[in-house]
């Protein structure tokens, strides 16, 4: 059986892809197609790269999912990937002769396989369990993605300010999406890694799904379209957010009835703040992201996309609207 792993990177549409995957499993499954979720309640299937770390003596780097998983130390997390892994063995064994491809989707693998020494690790498991692996990403412009990434951010607990949050994320490369990619082009080969970008004049029917149907080499048509999941949290909802996480951050409290009350007191704020407006880059901020990044950008689109004049072009000024002349997210040197 040959294997497509989807390198859900963050904030690109990925749970979305995934909750599809899920919704039509069985459609999917009488087209040759298999979607099989080893923890059912786990849409990322963290598994996998976990278990890669675990062969390099690494914990996975969050340490959410590390309380989440109980794991302590490498012992521990390999415990936990042998476990996981010989359920793969078996859930493939118990799969349909039918089954002609499997599918799989992590946003766990970009952010915890970034050399090749890891992605290597990782291509060998996989390879291991498949006749033929191929690997496909969606790259998202970075103007864009730092703004859903401080959304999440801050809905897992933390409690920067915009301007800290853009220093780190441009200081440590999340945005380069070129220095990543080439350390998965390096060992999987271009031949077995698809690249897509996440802008509508670039995916088939300028639709992810349909793109990932595509990638799949199966027929959009007649399957159920998720909704939009995870959206980003609006500016009213995200003042909120920080408030709480000041208080009772996520990460490191560990009094559970804390963890619960957070819990409630962010799904209020959610709820509260829905109608807010839009997280938006002032101007200034915009150009800075896209003059630091172009160099790479344009070094991706060479080698990936010739065809296209520029990865990510400027997006048209929208008409002024009440979204448009809402409050940005001014950086500033003030932190509370």
């Amino acid at each position: 059986m040959k294997a497509v792993f989807h390198i859900g990177r963050p904030k690109t549409g990925s749970t979305t892809l995934q909750v599809f995957l899920e919704q039509n499993c069985k459609v999917l499954a009488r087209r040759g197609v298999f979607y099989d979720r080893i923890v059912p309640d786990i849409s990322s299937q963290w598994e996998f790269p976990i278990a890669a770390l675990a062969e390099l003596g690494h914990l996975p780097p969050d340490p959410y999912i590390r309380r989440m998983l109980g794991l302590e130390d490498v012992a521990d997390a390999r415990a936990y990937a042998d476990e996981m892994m010989q359920a793969v063995t078996q859930h493939l064994a118990a799969a349909p002769k039918s089954m002609h491809t499997w599918v799989g989707s992590s946003e766990h693998a970009w952010p915890y396989l970034f050399d090749q020494e890891r992605i290597g690790t990782f291509d060998r498991l996989m390879k291991s369990h498949f006749d033929e692996v191929t690997y496909v990403v969606y790259l998202r412009r970075q103007e864009d993605l730092i703004l859903s990434a401080y959304s999440e951010a801050v809905r897992r607990g933390v409690d920067k300010s915009f301007q800290d949050f853009v220093e780190t994320f441009l200081k440590k490369g999340h945005g380069n999406h070129m220095k990543n990619l080439r350390q998965w082009a390096n060992v999987a080969g271009e031949e077995r890694l698809v690249v897509r970008l996440l802008e509508r004049d670039a995916l088939k029917g300028g639709d992810l799904v349909e793109d990932f149907c595509d990638v799949l080499g199966t027929d959009a048509s007649g399957l159920v379209r998720p909704d939009i999941y995870n959206p980003s949290l609006t500016q009213k909802s995200l003042d909120a957010f920080l408030l709480i996480n000041r208080h009772i951050a996520s990460v490191t409290t560990k009094d559970e009835t804390l963890q619960s009350l957070r819990t409630e007191l962010c799904r209020a704020s959610e709820y509260w703040g829905a109608d807010g407006p839009a997280l938006t880059l002032p101007l200034p901020l915009l150009n800075r992201i896209r003059s630091q990044l172009g160099p790479s950008n344009e070094k991706l689109r060479e080698r990936f996309f010739p065809d296209r004049e520029e990865l990510f072009p400027p997006k048209t000024p929208k008409a002024p609207d009440g979204a448009a002349r809402a409050r940005k997210l001014e950086p500033t040197n003030d932190s509370n």
